[in-house]
């Protein structure tokens, strides 16, 4: 916010935690911002998981409809979620064509650059004020052996850092507790390449949906191996349809079977890409683990992976899936065993590399719980960056940049959950 301009950097959901029984979701809380619509100059996305979008049909009613500003993959993720809440109709829209693209409101300026994380069409954001340049890589990773496209590199934002207008690094810090670099993506097609060619039966793989780039290439080395792939789960058919209506995913048209064919092939010529990693109830793969689903029967020679890593309050359902995994098949391989799935973000050694590469005045990290934005300011002193550039905020916390510098205000805005329970909202 600089002066009467708003601009709002994604519109997330959180997903329950397990004391909220019966909550679907929980979204933003909005009251800051009663009041100053009109004062609401656009809404940019990084990118389109829920935890970004998944908001979205809730908030921008509440706010006038502002104008979303995002990429093509996340704007068609954004469509669809408006189309299934009957609100397409309202929607006012500007596709980023390219990182190169720039946005003036005014005294606010807009500049985007390519970032790097689990989904396609990821984008990081510069925010230009007459005080300050913010730099946002959204949800961020290096994959310095990408399988395809370019290796991250975020040297170039470094320029940012101006006497006149000092950069300040907004960047999510999940990963603050982990050691090393995270995985490349490559080292994962190697070795679930490997599995699917020397695998005696069928592969089950269970994977986030919004994963386009893994499904398609897993799509390729099945295709390249002569077998047959079969997509299961809504979400999973959903996203890839869209993804492959786009051009961003490309294969023949006789390698996808719906999954009522795969008896009509022999087990070592078919591949199964769904749902359901994270152990949701009646998601396919525990369907299939708890006997449920009459297309897929479990066999001793099937080889299940978990592409997916463990969603914070999910454990114990995973524990769960596992164990009745174990108990019918003998191949179940995940990432505690083998590097069949890399983390979006990045990790400790990778925070260090953001840092020494952006080269900004202030470090503030976001995007995670409490103790992970303080570790994540510990790696940042441990590289010989000044503590006192260093803020770390709350829920609720508002920063004030002037030209004497950066605080954390003292007041906070109001800031509670707004729970989701089917059609009820924040009862």
């Amino acid at each position: 916010e600089y002066g009467k301009d708003i601009v709002v950097l994604d519109m997330g959901m959180q997903f329950p935690e397990e004391d909220m029984p019966g909550i679907d979701y929980i979204i933003p809380d909005s009251r800051y911002l009663q009041g100053k619509e009109k004062n609401i100059r656009g809404v940019i996305l990084s990118h389109g998981h829920l935890d970004h979008i998944g908001a979205i049909p809730h908030l921008l009613p509440r706010l006038g409809w502002p104008t979303v500003y995002a990429s093509r993959m996340t704007l068609a993720l954004v469509k669809k979620r408006l189309e299934e809440a009957q609100l397409l109709k309202f929607f006012k829209s500007h596709e980023i064509k390219s990182p190169d693209e720039k946005i003036s409101f005014d005294d606010i300026k807009v500049s985007f650059f390519a970032s790097t994380h689990s989904i396609m069409d990821s984008l990081g954001t510069i925010i230009q004020t007459p005080v300050a340049n913010i730099i946002h890589p959204g949800d961020w990773k290096y994959d310095l052996n990408p399988v395809q496209g370019e290796v991250t590199n975020f040297s170039s934002l470094s320029k940012w850092n101006q006497p006149s207008t000092p950069s300040i690094l907004m960047a999510e810090a999940i990963g603050s507790t982990k050691e090393g670099h995270q995985i490349s993506e490559q080292e994962i097609y190697n070795n679930i390449k490997q599995i699917i060619e020397d695998a005696p039966g069928r592969v089950i793989i269970a994977t986030f949906s919004s994963m386009f780039e893994r499904v398609a290439w897993i799509v390729k080395i099945a295709e390249e191996a002569g077998k047959k792939v079969a997509l299961d789960g809504y979400s999973m058919k959903i996203n890839i349809g869209l993804a492959k209506q786009l051009g961003y995913v490309k294969f023949e048209d006789n390698t996808l079977i719906d999954v009522k064919r795969i008896n009509d092939y022999p087990d070592n010529k078919i591949v199964v890409i769904c749902t359901g990693a994270q152990g949701e109830d009646r998601a396919v793969l525990m369907r299939i683990a708890n006997g449920e689903y009459r297309t897929i029967q479990l066999k001793k020679t099937d080889t299940i992976i978990f592409s997916s890593s463990v969603i914070p309050g999910n454990e114990r359902s995973i524990q769960r899936l596992k164990d009745n995994l174990y108990r019918k098949c003998d191949n179940v391989i995940h990432k505690e065993i083998m590097d069949v799935h890399g983390g979006g973000h990045g990790l400790i050694e990778d925070i260090k590399r953001l840092i020494k590469e952006v080269k900004p005045k202030y470090f503030i990290p976001v995007y995670a719980n409490h103790y992970l934005l303080r570790e994540a300011a510990k790696i940042a002193i441990s590289i010989g960056f000044p503590a006192h550039n260093i803020f770390i905020p709350d829920n609720g916390s508002v920063i004030e940049v002037t030209r004497q510098g950066v605080r954390i205000a003292n007041k906070k805005i109001p800031i509670e959950y707004v729970f989701v329970d089917g059609l009820g909202v924040g009862d």
